[in-house]
This record gives C-alpha cells, sequence and structure tokens, in this order.
C-alpha cells in the first residue's frame, strides 16, 4: 500500500477483497479475519516506519537467479528494499508464525541462498536478510558476510555437485506427510509419472 493509506482504508479493502468460502464455521471465518486485520495493522505499523527511514521497496514477488557454474541457484523472494545507505535488504513473509529471532534467520537456508545470490548479482553492495511475522509485526535480520558467506558458498557448491552426481534412476519415490502440501508436488508428480512411461517403453515386449 502507498504512503497515504490509514488502516482502515487498509482493513476495508481487505473486507471487500475477502473470501469466506471454505472455512468449517461462521466462527473460524471470523477468527480468521479478525487475524487477517491485525495482520494489515501491524503491517501498516512497520511500512510507515520504513517510509520514515526512508527504505526504499525495489522488487515484490520476484525470482532471482545466480549462476554457480555447474548449476544455477534461483529462489523467489517477497520483497527487496534499498536503504538509504545503500545495503540490500531481503525481506521474508511469514503469516503463521509470531516470533523470529537472528539466529532463526542465519540458520535458515532459503534466507541465506537469497542473500548469496543477491551479493553474485550486487558484489558491491552489503545484503542481509529480515523475516517479518505477519502476525505480530515481530522481525529479526541477519547478515552472512565475510568469511561465513564464504564458506556458506563452498558448501552450497558441494553440495550442488553432489547433487548433480546422483543416479536418479536408482532411486524410487518414498511418499512422505509432508507431500499434500509441498509447492513441488505437481513437478515430482510430473516426472514420477514420465519415469514410469520410460521404463514401460524400455521393459521387454512378449513378441521380441
Amino acid at each position: 500500500q502507498g504512503a497515504a493509506s490509514t488502516p482502515e482504508q487498509m482493513t476495508e479493502d481487505l473486507a471487500t477483497k475477502w473470501i469466506g468460502a471454505g472455512y468449517e464455521s461462521e466462527t473460524q471465518e471470523a477468527e480468521h479475519r479478525e487475524a487477517g486485520q491485525q495482520i494489515v495493522r501491524a503491517y501498516h505499523e512497520a511500512h510507515q516506519e520504513r517510509i520514515a527511514a526512508q527504505v526504499e521497496t525495489i522488487a515484490t514477488e520476484k525470482t532471482i537467479t545466480c549462476d554457480m557454474g555447474a548449476f544455477k541457484l534461483s529462489g523467489r523472494v517477497d520483497r527487496i528494499d534499498r536503504h538509504a545507505d545503500g545495503r540490500l535488504e531481503i525481506v521474508d513473509y511469514k503469516s503463521g508464525r509470531w516470533e523470529t529471532t537472528p539466529e532463526q534467520v542465519a540458520n535458515s537456508l532459503a534466507m541465506s541462498c537469497y542473500q548469496l545470490i543477491l551479493r553474485r548479482l550486487h558484489p558491491d553492495t552489503p545484503v542481509f536478510a529480515t523475516i517479518y511475522c505477519l502476525r505480530s509485526g515481530i522481525a529479526a535480520s541477519y547478515e552472512l558476510a565475510g568469511e561465513e558467506l564464504l564458506e556458506f558458498e563452498r558448501d552450497l557448491l558441494q553440495l550442488g555437485a553432489q547433487i548433480l552426481e546422483q543416479d536418479y534412476t536408482l532411486l524410487e519415490p518414498v511418499p512422505l506427510e509432508i507431500c499434500p502440501t509441498c509447492e513441488f508436488l505437481p513437478l515430482c508428480s510430473r516426472y514420477w509419472r514420465a519415469q514410469e512411461r520410460r521404463e514401460r517403453l524400455d521393459a521387454p515386449h512378449p513378441d521380441d
């Protein structure tokens, strides 16, 4: 939302776009609606602080990619901000989390990958990452830099090489509890269906 938006305007906008389908009861819908209003108010307050600090949003919902040699590293970030001192900040929104700490940001593989990509794209610019909890407005940041960044890059290159060397034809799909909610399930399912088709085509025919 723009700087002129008020919390009241934002909650009204939420109400006009609210979809009430899919809830088990009116009570559950009301609870989620209230949670949405709290998120909007907390976000508005944090956004006003950023405007006062002259923080400029330069990208939202953006896929960033860098060439790692044997493979490409890619990720989709919620937001990238440029601060008045030139630093770039990667912001990751969490809708279900109430609290976060700098240690959690530091230990996040995704946030580390995002920072590595931006540092490779902007080698002369400091980059740091922030996890922002939408429900509470609590945020925490961490900068991956110096030897720590180099070590992470070396580990990632080594892991990438191991993945590329793996013979995936020997693997069998093993369903996990997380599968139904995994964002990559459609891609995974298409791969295994294609693999089954290849195996059927390669199998000896009874008349051969």
